[in-house]
């Protein structure tokens, strides 16, 4: 074990000087920083004993847990490479995943198997690899450095001002930026990670109940569950970080009404999370998603990317020592979408003349719903396999509660066709959260001028129709 020493100086760190800190507490197990550094050590003994080391790319498909939290640690001992896998994925998807992303384990359920493939990294500064949603339905894995993650979650506690009293609940998927960044500022801070049960509503709502956290990040839809549920804010909350999704302003408000304290943050994978996030203390810029972190710059471009002025719409471009290496096994890709240093992200909004951020459209032709992002070319194909279906179109459809629900316009030679039908038949093709909530019955589908169906035209036309 000599050789991962270099490995994960932060969780050594936190070990020599805040041994007896608490490091993850959940319903089973309490682990001091010391407890967490030994675990981690003898858990990196046997990941070693199997082959993994400097370089490995080893995939985890497991629910959030302190044992999934201690499999990191251990990964970043012996410097292999994390591919944290979405569990809500079929099988299929899982597959090709750990497949394209060259992993030569599997870490699932805390049992590890061999995957057959034997590449591993050249590139050991990587630390980290996560799949993103795109707009082709083709792989989009996002490479992330040590370097990446440190300085995202050291503007993340200068805005958040957060201290050595605070502690963060576990309240997003570990597969997700928002869930593995709280594990990974947590010990560069040396504040302890709060485990709840489990990532789902339920969950997260009995965790803050149960751990009293300070810090929670939600997506809308949890916190719409905890106001229709009349829940007052825990004794120690502090903030809840807010993002992954539309956030209206009924919901802002009624949040305020209740004493809750809400953060708004705008940020992707390729940015090691947070860009922008609203300070705490900020009352007065609802709506916007706040000024960039300390270290990151955004400029608003035209579609010649030029910069535009001030309160001018255009695309939101991101300049920061968290932007991604790239994209793996995409180069051509990453160059399209980092130039001069310079990150455009596909998403829309303006500067304000103090320099607040505020998103007006998420990438044009990703959902969002409830934090998860579907690609809708994916569920058009799916669709287009159902018997009778000849066209479809998959668009956003504003909910309360999800923020946005996928919807489907079908264009189909048959008056039988039931939604009940149509959502079975998906049902082993896509993850539950990609099955259309919403089927319409259409006689034909617009098209831009690039022969692409108009998601943003057919959206407006069914949404008007049915208010």
């Amino acid at each position: 074990m000599k050789k991962s020493i270099y490995g994960n100086p932060w969780l050594r760190t936190q070990a020599d000087v805040n041994p007896d800190a608490p490091a993850i507490v959940s319903q089973h197990n309490r682990f001091t920083y010391r407890k967490l550094y030994e675990q981690a050590q003898q858990q990196a003994a046997l990941l070693s004993e199997k082959g993994i080391g400097e370089g490995t790319h080893v995939a985890i498909v497991s629910e959030n847990s302190e044992q999934y939290i201690v499999f990191i640690h251990a990964l970043l001992l012996l410097r292999a490479v994390i591919v944290p896998v979405n569990t809500r994925l079929n099988e299929q998807d899982i597959s090709q995943q750990i497949a394209f992303a060259d992993c030569s384990f599997v870490i699932e359920n805390n049992k590890i198997k061999s995957s057959g493939n034997k590449r591993t990294s050249l590139n050991i500064d990587t630390l980290l690899l996560m799949f993103t949603s795109g707009s082709t339905g083709e792989p989009k894995c996002v490479e992330l450095t040590y370097k990446n993650i440190l300085y995202n979650a050291i503007g993340t506690r200068l805005r958040l001002q957060i201290n050595q009293t605070d502690t963060w609940l576990l309240s997003l998927p570990l597969y997700h930026i928002g869930g593995i960044s709280i594990v990974f500022r947590s010990v560069i801070y040396g504040i302890p990670v709060l485990v709840p049960s489990d990532s789902g509503a339920e969950g997260i709502i009995q965790g803050i109940a149960d751990y009293n956290p300070s810090i929670v990040s939600l997506v809308p839809t949890v916190l719409y569950r905890i106001l229709r549920l009349g829940i007052n804010p825990n004794p120690a909350h502090k903030t809840i970080l807010l993002g992954g999704g539309p956030i209206s302003d009924d919901l802002l408000g009624r949040c305020y009404t209740r004493g809750w304290k809400i953060v708004a943050t705008y940020g992707m994978t390729e940015t090691s999370s947070q860009i922008a996030t609203r300070n705490p203390a900020d009352t007065q810029h609802t709506g916007s998603a706040g000024q960039p972190l300390p270290f990151n710059r955004v400029r608003i471009v035209d579609d010649s990317g030029n910069e535009v002025p001030r309160a001018t719409e255009g695309e939101i471009t991101v300049q920061s020592p968290s932007l991604m290496k790239s994209y793996y096994k995409r180069d051509n890709l990453t160059a399209r979408v980092i130039q001069d240093a310079w990150f455009f992200t596909g998403d829309y909004g303006y500067l304000s003349d103090d320099n607040y951020l505020y998103v007006v459209s998420r990438r044009s032709d990703l959902i969002v719903s409830g934090g998860e992002n579907v690609n809708p070319v994916e569920v058009e194909n799916a669709l287009r396999q159902y018997p009778g279906i000849y066209a479809a179109c998959v668009f956003p459809y504003a909910d309360d509660e999800w923020g946005e629900v996928v919807a489907a316009a079908i264009v189909s030679d048959s008056d039988n066709i039931t939604d009940k039908e149509i959502k079975r038949f998906l049902a082993d093709k896509l993850a539950s959260f990609k099955i259309p909530k919403k089927i319409f019955s259409v006689k034909n589908i617009p098209f831009t001028e690039h022969s692409k169906s108009n998601r943003r035209l057919i959206g407006e036309q069914i949404i008007s129709q049915n208010r």
